[in-house]
């Protein structure tokens, strides 16, 4: 009796070793497509905003004298996921746009079809960054709330 006791609990744990090897494999094996996304985020009926801040940089000129350029950054998303996240970004933004914003000329910013190139190519720089870091652009636009150059 003592002996197929024994038996009995060496192999009950060698079935359940093995169904937990065998889980592992499975658990390794699946593919990621097999495995349900993350549920996609709800579109926001209203827009959000994220500021991202005031900005001065110094335009290029041709005559050599200074001159400056203070605009007011916010970015309009309708995914209050992708604005949360994108509060922790600010920081990057921010360098890439002043950047972006001092290689431009002082004449350039004067004419206004330029100022909407460079809020064209602004939004197309927060997209590329959420894209880099969220792994996804819920981004809908960067709005240029204040503009000023002297």
């Amino acid at each position: 009796m003592e002996m197929s006791r024994r038996n009995l609990i060496i192999i009950a744990a060698a079935v359940a070793i093995l169904l937990a090897g065998a889980a592992g494999v499975w658990l390794f094996l699946i593919d990621d497509e097999e495995v349900p996304a993350e549920p996609v985020a709800v579109k926001s009926a209203h827009p959000l905003y994220q500021n991202i801040g005031t900005l001065v940089v110094n335009l290029v000129d041709d005559e050599g004298e200074t001159h400056y350029m203070q605009v007011d950054v916010t970015v309009m998303t309708h995914s209050a996921k992708a604005a949360k996240t994108l509060e922790h970004y600010v920081p990057v933004l921010r360098n890439a746009f002043l950047e972006m914003f001092s290689t431009h000329t002082y004449k350039d910013m004067l004419v206004p079809v330029k100022r909407e190139e460079l809020r064209v190519k602004s939004r197309e720089l927060v997209q590329h960054v959420a894209m880099k870091k969220m792994k996804q652009s819920q981004i809908d636009d960067v709005l240029f709330t204040s503009l000023v150059i002297q």
